[in-house]
């Protein structure tokens, strides 16, 4: 996605780690400070003021579908299995 999108795609803050203690370990320390804020996604790009927006607001109308799109799936998975 970060490549078809010209953009540098993190998701950060509380949550954002695979490992859990990891996560824990790290909270409070030095360039670990987006674990103590809610989960997000940090966009960024570098390029020409004018070029560097389209690509920004093309990346957030792409990460907002790709999240809305998990969001059905993960809605519909537990309507399918509450049956």
């Amino acid at each position: 996605m970060e490549q078809d999108l010209g953009c540098k795609i993190m998701v950060r803050g509380k949550g954002s780690m695979r490992d859990k203690r990891k996560e824990d370990q790290n909270r409070g320390k030095p360039n670990w400070e987006h674990l103590q804020e809610e989960l997000h996604v940090l966009v960024s790009v570098e390029d020409y003021e004018n070029r560097a927006e389209l690509r920004l607001q093309h990346a957030v109308n792409a990460i907002t579908v790709f999240l809305e799109q998990g969001l059905r799936t993960v809605s519909h998975k537990i309507v399918y299995f509450t049956i």
